[in-house]
């Protein structure tokens, strides 16, 4: 039998560190007052937190750090966000190849590992140190982390241009004379988010810090922490290039402006909201790169492509995408206008906002304020007679009906919808009011999707999984310095339900969307749960990414492991 693992107690009391009576009289005082009986033996005066360490290094055979500043590497420091180092008591040391060395009080602690693996997106291997010695590093290195002037102007920002600067008045000019570090900073953060292909930058006051966050693959990462004194500059900054009030700090306000770097034009735009602590601001960037907007490249299986190209080169009807916000629908959308935007084709776009600019199309931004809506926008395109038309979203009857009255009439209407799964669009549309016989008619293709992380081929790790009852060859997330958190970019999950299953079941008294789903998979289309499997059988991305981006009630799979 092995040898049971021996107390820290008596480990101490074998050491002659403490004696016996010592020891009892500490966990007498643990069996009235609780807590940790290291902590117990260092308040009451019998050891030292180092000799704590030391003891329960040996208990659990992991390596035990006196933790000095010279065993901490600078560099380390930027896996782990200041927030999770405070909260479970550690301190990234140094990196090896793929994984972070972190010193921690307690590295036994199984979620403190999770989070940690999951955010620098590294092997984490623990080593052991006092809780002081932790404690004192925190406050002395992520001070440093925290942007300084210095920091802020020795930035090499280089090659950013506001494309708008020469528009700006008199006043605010005035204004950017005194924001020298704020423009520098703002110009960092914006180079930062287009560096790292950013969807999101948020910015957001927490207590005495302005944080940046990017959205990356989908995730939120923390990248820099200024000193709140720096938010008020920031942010009249930020105001100044998208031509907001400045002086209005109640009301949450929009705007946008055009920037250009590394010989790429970048769309930023920008929302303000009041908290209680000041002014938060999010800014989508939006790269404006035409290669993106690929229906070869978008992660549709073949048999999907083919069906979807078959579709769109009717011309006619109307073309669907589903899903929710940040799925990629209107990235689909726009792949379709590109493969069909011709010469001999007038295309009209209805959006909120224009996300990207094609050449020949006609591309038309709401200003409900100004009284154009998605509905009186659409009734005005419709007489300069276009072949395709975009709609980006259907909020109400009058506007749906619009929409797919024009489909009768021999042209190609495209739209999105906020629903889970592609069977499930028309009976929104319903709801709506709209008539089941119109839709049967009008509708030619739904497709809907959701985005997932792909696997870093360089980390990815190979694991033997059972499923539907087989035994099935999976990979999953590692980590490296190449990747974050095993994963580099996002593909597709996609299904569609074609106009040929809609034209017969929407007739029919006792339709659903699951018959309408199955009607669909008898025609040899695949559900997302069916695609995520396929991308998972070819190691494009991991099962836990299809777990995560797909409810478990649209699996057609028994899941095991």
């Amino acid at each position: 039998m092995p040898t049971p693992k021996k107390q820290v107690g008596e480990i101490l009391v074998e050491k002659g560190i403490i004696t016996l009576e010592q020891l009892q009289l500490a966990l007498k005082r643990q069996q009235e007052k609780g807590g940790k009986l290291g902590r117990l033996l260092v308040r009451m005066g019998f050891v030292s937190e180092e000799e704590i360490s030391q003891a329960i290094s040996e208990q659990i055979n992991i390596p035990h750090i006196s933790l000095k500043p010279a065993d901490i590497e600078s560099a380390a420091i930027n896996f782990i966000p200041e927030d999770i180092a405070r909260k479970y008591s550690l301190i990234p040391i140094s990196v090896e190849g793929s994984q972070l060395v972190v010193a921690m009080d307690d590295p036994l602690n199984s979620m403190a590992l999770d989070v940690l693996k999951f955010t620098s997106g590294m092997q984490v291997v623990p080593v052991l140190a006092a809780h002081s010695r932790i404690a004192e590093s925190i406050e002395s290195l992520y001070t440093r982390k925290k942007m300084t002037e210095e920091a802020i102007l020795r930035y090499a920002d280089d090659g950013l241009v506001i494309q708008e600067e020469k528009d700006l008045t008199e006043q605010k000019l005035r204004y950017e004379s005194k924001l020298a570090v704020s423009v520098k900073a703002v110009n960092m953060i914006i180079i930062e988010g287009i560096k790292t292909n950013a969807t999101d930058i948020h910015l957001e006051i927490d207590g005495d810090h302005l944080r940046v966050r990017y959205r990356i693959d989908g995730y939120l990462r923390e990248k820099f922490i200024f000193p709140v004194e720096y938010h008020s500059g920031i942010v009249t900054r930020i105001k100044i290039m998208t031509n907001l009030d400045i002086g209005e700090r109640l009301a949450p306000q929009e705007g946008s402006c055009r920037v250009e770097y590394d010989k790429h034009d970048v769309d930023l735009l920008l929302s303000t909201i009041p908290t209680v602590q000041g002014e938060n601001v999010s800014i989508s960037v939006l790269v404006q790169e035409v290669e993106k907007y690929d229906l070869t490249k978008l992660g549709m299986p073949e048999d999907t492509l083919k069906a979807v190209q078959k579709h769109i080169e009717r011309v006619s009807g109307m073309i669907i995408a589903t899903g929710p916000t940040g799925s990629g629908k209107t990235t689909t959308i726009y792949s379709i206008i590109r493969s069909l935007n011709t010469m001999g084709r007038k295309i009209v776009t209805i959006e909120d906002p224009v996300r990207y600019r094609f050449p020949l199309v006609n591309q038309i931004s709401i200003k409900p304020s100004a009284g154009l809506t998605f509905k009186t926008a659409l009734g005005s395109v419709l007489r300069h007679d276009p072949e395709i038309i975009f709609i980006e979203e259907l909020h109400d009857f009058e506007t749906a009906e619009l929409a797919v009255r024009a489909g009768l009439t021999g042209r190609l209407m495209m739209t999105t919808l906020h629903v889970a799964d592609a069977a499930s669009a028309p009976f929104r549309l319903m709801k709506m009011g709209l008539d089941p016989f119109l839709l049967a008619d009008t509708i030619d293709l739904i497709i809907a999707q959701r985005l997932v992380r792909k696997l870093c081929p360089n980390c990815k790790q190979e694991k033997i999984i059972s499923l539907g009852g087989r035994k099935v060859r999976t990979y999953e997330a590692i980590g490296c310095p190449r990747c974050t958190g095993g994963y580099i970019g996002q593909t597709g999950l996609f299904e569609i339900v074609p106009g040929e299953v809609l034209s017969t079941a929407l007739l029919k008294k006792d339709v659903d969307p699951d018959k309408i789903r199955e009607a669909s998979r008898e025609m040899g289309f695949r559900t997302m749960w069916e695609s995520g499997i396929y991308l998972v059988a070819q190691g494009i991305t991991s099962l836990d990414e299809i777990r995560r981006a797909l409810p478990a009630e649209y699996s057609r799979y028994i899941l095991t492991e």
